[in-house]
């Protein structure tokens, strides 16, 4: 997208990948035998504690059972820059499930923001938090991502609609935080 590369350009940053997909196939479960993302073993929630170091993910019906591209791309960018360097804090504007707080937190980053404006999203990450035990690790919050970017973050991830991400790289707190991953839809 030309508006996103000229941005991007003026700022020094780089942007990488587009994938296009219908919205039929945006949410298709998680495997029986789970799933492997970003170094992170996700499985259903069964109600039990996860063993082995899985985290358990209940995708309800809201986004990110880990299936969607946009959700592997942000997986893979995380690791990359949780390994990179010393990561304490990470914002996770749009969570959804939570996957992508719940990934962070399983590769160390202690203190996270989880914010999504829509409520089933918001009860669903809750429940997926405390399913794992990370209650005192991942804050869960209601409200809009714009609300949230003037705070500083080591990183931030916002797997969200173009139109939403537009409108974040314009704001004045875009640049308080050290590192961004974006990615999202039309």
């Amino acid at each position: 997208n030309e508006y996103i590369d000229t941005l991007v350009g003026a700022q020094g940053w780089s942007v990488g990948s587009h994938h296009e997909m219908k919205y039929e196939d945006w949410q298709t479960g998680i495997p029986t035998q789970g799933i492997r993302l970003g170094g992170i073993h996700f499985v259903g929630w069964q109600g039990s504690p996860a063993r082995d170091g899985s985290i358990h993910l209940d995708p309800s019906v809201v986004f990110g059972d880990g299936n969607h591209p946009t959700t592997v791309c942000c997986l893979q960018f995380l690791e990359r820059i949780i390994r990179s360097r010393t990561v304490g804090s990470m914002l996770d504007l749009g969570s959804g499930t939570g996957i992508l707080s719940l990934a962070a937190a399983a590769m160390g980053v202690r203190h996270i923001w989880a914010v999504d404006k829509n409520h089933l999203a918001v009860l669903t990450t809750r429940r997926n938090v405390q399913a794992n035990s990370l209650t005192g690790v991942i804050h869960v919050e209601s409200g809009e991502a714009r609300l949230f970017v003037d705070k500083p973050f080591d990183i931030v991830v916002a797997n969200l609609p173009f139109h939403v991400l537009r409108d974040l790289v314009t704001m004045d707190g875009v640049s308080r935080h050290k590192a961004w991953v974006v990615s999202g839809t039309n």
